[in-house]
This record gives structure tokens, sequence and C-alpha cells, in this order.
């Protein structure tokens, strides 16, 4: 009896469920300090990563609306006009532009109060500003300043540049951070000027400051070269009293890491930004994070060991609960391996056993559903073969030949009745091939191309026809009569009504483990609803013109699957595609 409880399934999990949590109670008590020391660090890196997040998405976007307001301008048809035409401009068609262009830079920058100068350089060392009630120093040479320099290497996209004193006015002495864009045409080839937006420095420490980061947390702001864009202590770090990691910053992309400053952890978060060459950092202090950490960890241990002798006391019961409808579901399984499908089983629960009832009786009946499903395509494979021999050679097509062979005959054209005969007989001998349904894919060529001949001596010079095909896969077989519907489609609906000579490509080729033929035509084309008539619907005109292209369709999937068939693509005026994929079987066989 003992035995036998040692084996039961509830006498297991019980004792699997205790044992686990006994061992989990173990080292948590272990592992609490390193556990809480990590869960801190974590806490720290999300919070700052999470703000350094936010500071970057707001310069991020800021730039972006700047950039956005430099492509305006750049794309601004008076812009263009003046500095494209400026040399051939009379001196009043000059100010008639360069007064637009200064209202225009006047009106964006009065909507903005970051904003402190828009200006436009042009040929000639022409400039337009917002500002026209500043005089601009004559003496300096903005070409070798770095912004302009900047712009011209950037091919015409937006750069962001250092901050730096703006020197352009006389006793005007501004701290700014500049963008500047090379101006070209609208079809991007010829350059025609330069534009800079000067944007108040003010706007990168108000983005910097509003985000709370703890009492002694701050954000800086430094270029890939090391160079200082903002810090809120600059002065005591240009004097050095204060000191960065600014090397360990340069190392890091996007990441972080921890260094101990006074005794006390300092983390720093780094964050590239996408659409300028700077990096924001963030840098916070663990300290002022997490605190009461020795009460946090007290609670935690409570916490973990009020509920594992909960989830001991449940595991207890519930393996009792369990057990039992597991042992009935073992029961009908195995009553199906052994072949009985008619078994069902009472869903008695809602919990998760309810729902493996609940499956397992799904499972059985999508079993039968299975079995009977392919009772029913082996069926339907059968009819839609028998169809495909009953339906071999349209009589149509057939009574036509016979008439046009004996009008050749009452003509004397005796070589040219010679020649349809033959095609004839090839084509029904071929046709019938004694009731078999797989062929060479050299008898499906030679069929198609029998076809054709006839069909081109019938319509005479209204028809001509190209065969392409590679012989590596002559040998290998097909299912037959699949180009024949194909090609007697391309004449009925494309060439038939089409002015001028039609052509028929047929192109044989293998990929892979696949074979393709694609056949297309010049012929008038179709819509795409009269293509799904003629291939997806159930148009009489189609069925009685031959085997049917949908039965060619259907043939192929039922004896090849679902991953073989053929698709179509017609466009009116254009003619029509139809790509055949079959897969590569060797030899001789027999459906």
């Amino acid at each position: 009896m003992k035995k036998k409880a040692f084996k039961s399934i509830q006498y297991n999990m019980s004792l699997a469920f205790s044992s686990f949590f006994i061992i989990l109670i173990f080292f948590i008590g272990l592992l609490l300090y390193t556990f809480t020391d990590n869960l801190i660090r974590n806490i720290s890196l999300d919070y700052t990563t999470k703000l350094v997040d936010q500071v970057g998405s707001s310069i991020f976007s800021y730039i972006e609306y700047m950039k956005h307001i430099a492509n305006i301008l750049n794309e601004n048809t008076d812009i263009q006009k003046y500095l494209f035409a400026y040399k051939a401009l009379s001196l009043e068609q000059k100010k008639f532009y360069e007064g637009k262009i200064t209202n225009l830079l006047k009106s964006i920058q009065s909507t903005r109060s970051d904003i402190n100068l828009i200006m436009v350089f042009g040929p000639d060392n022409n400039i337009v500003s917002n500002r026209t009630n500043k005089p601009i120093k004559t003496y300096i040479d903005y070409k070798t300043q770095s912004w302009y320099v900047n712009a011209l290497q950037s091919n015409g996209k937006p750069v962001i540049n250092a901050p730096h004193i703006q020197n352009f006015f006389k006793n005007e002495y501004r701290w700014v951070v500049n963008l500047s864009q090379e101006i070209y045409t609208k079809d991007g080839k010829t350059p025609l000027g330069i534009l800079l937006v000067d944007l108040n420095f003010n706007i990168i420490k108000d983005l910097c400051s509003y985000i709370y980061k703890g009492k002694k947390g701050y954000f800086f702001i430094v270029d890939n070269d090391g160079k200082i864009i903002y810090h809120p202590y600059q002065q005591l770090i240009h004097s050095g009293i204060k000191y960065e990691m600014i090397d360990r910053v340069n190392s890091v992309k996007n990441g972080n890491f921890i260094i101990q400053d006074t005794g006390l952890k300092k983390n720093y978060i780094i964050k590239a930004l996408g659409n300028v060459n700077w990096k924001i950092v963030g840098v916070t202090y663990l300290n002022e994070l997490v605190i009461h950490k020795n009460i946090i960890q007290l609670y935690y241990l409570i916490f973990t060991i009020i509920s594992v002798i909960i989830i001991i006391l449940i595991s207890i019961l519930l393996s009792k609960k369990i057990s039992q409808p597991i042992m009935n579901l073992r029961h009908s399984m195995r009553q199906v391996e052994n072949g009985n499908f008619n078994i069902f089983i009472a869903e008695k629960s809602n919990n998760e056993i309810g729902e493996l009832e609940r499956d397992f009786n799904i499972m059985i009946r999508k079993i039968k559903e299975l079995m009977r499903q392919i009772l029913v395509e082996q069926e339907m494979k059968r009819i839609s073969e028998i169809k495909a021999l009953q339906a071999q050679i349209n009589p149509h097509f057939l009574y036509n030949t016979l008439d046009s062979i004996i009008w050749l005959a009452a003509n004397n054209k005796n070589l040219q009745v010679l020649k349809m005969t033959k095609a004839l007989s090839s084509l029904m001998r071929i046709s019938i091939s004694d009731g078999e349904r797989i062929i060479r894919i050299k008898e499906e060529m030679e069929h198609v191309r029998n076809y054709l001949i006839i069909q081109k001596m019938r319509y005479r010079e209204k028809l001509d026809f190209h065969i392409d095909i590679d012989p590596g896969i002559l040998h290998y077989n097909t299912i037959k009569l699949i180009l024949q519907p194909i090609v007697e489609n391309a004449i009925y609906h494309g060439i038939k009504n089409k002015q001028g000579i039609g052509l028929i490509k047929i192109r044989c080729f293998a990929r892979n483990s696949k074979i393709y033929f694609l056949v297309k035509d010049n012929g008038i084309g179709m819509s795409r609803e009269r293509l799904n008539e003629v291939f997806y619907g159930n148009d009489p005109v189609v069925e009685n013109t031959g085997i049917g292209i949908r039965n060619v369709r259907n043939r192929i999937e039922l004896y090849f699957g679902k991953n073989f068939g053929l698709k179509c693509i017609s466009h009116i005026n254009k003619g029509t595609r139809v790509l055949v994929c079959i897969p590569k079987i060797m030899g001789k066989g027999d459906a």
C-alpha cells in the first residue's frame, strides 16, 4: 500500500512542490542581500535611463523640428528663384525678392522665441537676414567658420554645430547653437547658397533642467569629440574645481557605468542622439533613489516566507484534486490508441483540467473530421481526373480543324493538309495516351506544339508562337493536358479579338526542386473581374472552351498539393501571363 502511494500522482506532486519551496526558502536567505543590491542597481539604471530617454527625446524632437523649418526654407520658391537667378536679376528684382525673403524669415522668427537669427548666404557674398536693423560686420570671413564648412561638407543635409559665440553684429556676442545647411535646387543637383539658423542656447538648458533627477542628480551633453555642449556646472568644470569622466563617457555609445565618488555610488547613463553627434549623459546617486534598504529587505524576506508556506499548502490540495481527472484522461487516451474514436469525456471542471478535457474532445472530433476530409479529397481527385479524361479534346476544335483540312484539300494545298493532319494525329495520340494521367514533359510540350501548329494554320497570319524549354527537364513527368487549356484561353480571350499579329510565348525551366511553365501572350488582356471569372469563377463560356483553366488548377492541387498550381496576371491591352508550378518527378509513373 505504501509503495503504491509513493508512485501516485498526488504524492509525487506534493513531494515535488514541497521540496522545491524548501530549497527556495534556503536560497532566498543566502541571496537576499545580493538580490537587494542588484535590485537597487536595476531601479537606478531603469529610472535614470527613462529620464535620459525623456531628455533625449525632447532634444531629438526639437532638433528635428528645427531641421523641418530649415527644409521649408530650403525649398521656398522665392529663396530658390532669388539664389538661382541672382546674377541675372536686376537691382529692382533683387530688392523685391530680398524683401519677400526677409519678411518670411521675420515671420518664422516671430513665432519661435528660441530662434535668434536666420540668415541666407547667396552668390557674390550677398546676405539676407531677418535682422535688418543691425549692421553686419563686413570684415568677418564667414566662409572659414566651422558652421559654413560643415554645411558645405554635408551635401545638403542639415548640420547642428557646436556652441560658440556669434559675432556677426556689432556690439553683440551671443552664446548660440546653430543649424547650417547648404541650399540646393529642388532637383538636388545645383548648390545655391547656405542657410544659417541660430538657436538660443537657453533652450538646451531648459530641456535638461525641467526633469527631476534627485537632489544631486543632473544632466549634461557632450559631442563625439568629448567637448562639453552643456553642463549645469560648466564654470566649475572649466575652472578645474569639478571633474567629469569624459573619456569613459566617450567609450560608451549607449549604456551605463557606476563609479565611486566621495563614498557614494554615482551612476552614469549615456544615450547617443541619432540626428546629431551628441550624447545625453544623466548622472544620479544610488542612495537618493532607494532609501530604507534594510526595511525593504526585511519586508521582502517576510513576504517570501509567507508566500512559500501558502503555496505549499495549496500545492497539497491541488495535487489531490488534479490527480483523479488526469488518470481519467489517461485512460481515455489509451482507448484512442487502441483505435476507439467514438469516446467522449464529460467536462466536469472549469480549470486547466477541464480545458484538457475539452481539448481532448476537440482533438477527437478533428481527427474524425480529417479522416472524413481525406476520403472526400480522394473522391474529388478521382472525379476531377475522370472529368479531365472525358474532356481531353474539344469537339468544336476538332470540327473546325477537320473543316480547315477539307478547305485546304479543296484548294490543292496538299503540303498544308499533310502538316495539319500530322499535327492533329499527334495531338490526339498524346491526348488519349492509353488512359495514362502522367506523361513526360517532352510529350506535353509536343502536344501543345501540335495544338499551336493547327491554330496557327487556322488563323493564318494572325497568330505566331515561340517555345523555349530547358532540355534538362524533358525527362521529368507531369500531369497531361495542363498547357493546352492555358494556350486555348490565350487565343480565345486575348489574340482572337486583337488587331495585328498575336504572339504566344511558352517558357519551361526548373528552379531547385520545382518546374515552371510560363505562358505569355500579347493579346487584349482582361480586367481583374474578367480574370477572376475565367480562372476562379463559374464562367460557362470558359468551361465550353476545353478542359478548363480551373480544372487544370484543381488537378495540380489535388495531385501535388496546395503548394503547387498556377498564378495569373493580366492587363488590358498588354496581354496575360500564366505561371504553372509543379514538383520535379523522375521517371514515368501512374496516379
